[in-house]
């Protein structure tokens, strides 16, 4: 009779931890309210939560693809200084191919300024046209072409496309809950649109003044 009860306030302790906390870690759905896609402003402040459960649920055993991926969720938590740490360790796994450096690039250059600015004593433009030329003489030609091929006013356009298809994707299954896989690529979209966004009209008047070009 004990262990009948046991069991029945164990089943009962589960329920409540899993609607409490709905943490995908045995492969339920995160709880992500449909209406979230019909209003911008309310789904922009929930991702942050959103990636920290994606950050504690999401697992790879190619620790390659792990840092490549995990470091979209680390900035869109506002973890910039681990969002730097993961990009590091995802190019230091590449680091035998050639341009292992521009594997976050944007978005490290994006986090690093981020990070500088959030005491308030310098704005991110100030912070980001600061970095940028250092970090970007840091790389290697064949990195610098790739990054003047890369920042493309065009592209903006691109990820915004590719971000709301994955928002209209999301709202027509009219379910209150996101799993693992659709949270990481809405997250992953939104990040690219946000950054690309942001960076780009700060990059592009010192890349249009540089003497390496695309020919």
């Amino acid at each position: 009779m004990k262990k009948i009860i046991f069991s029945i306030l164990g089943c009962v302790i589960v329920a409540f931890i899993s609607l409490t906390f709905p943490v995908n870690c045995f492969g339920q759905p995160f709880y992500f309210p449909n209406k979230l896609y019909s209003d911008s402003n309310a789904l922009y402040k929930a991702l942050p939560n959103l990636a920290q459960q994606v950050i504690t649920a999401y697992k790879d055993s190619s620790n390659s693809n792990y840092f490549k991926n995990a470091y979209h969720y680390q900035i869109e938590a506002g973890h910039y200084d681990k969002g730097l740490q993961f990009i590091d360790s995802a190019r230091k796994y590449s680091e035998e191919n050639p341009g292992s450096k521009m594997i976050g690039f944007q978005s490290g250059a994006y986090a690093l300024a981020k990070q500088q600015s959030i005491n308030g004593k310098v704005s991110f433009e100030e912070a980001y046209k600061n970095n940028f030329p250092l970090l970007y003489n840091g790389l290697s030609d064949y990195e610098k072409i790739h990054i003047e091929f890369d920042v493309d006013t065009g592209l903006i356009s691109t990820n915004s496309d590719i971000f709301h298809k994955t928002i209209d994707s999301l709202r027509s299954k009219k379910i209150d809950s996101i799993n693992l896989d659709d949270a990481r690529k809405l997250i992953q979209d939104y990040n690219m649109y946000v950054i690309n966004r942001t960076i780009f009209p700060l990059e592009r008047p010192f890349l249009d003044k540089t003497t390496l070009k695309i020919t």
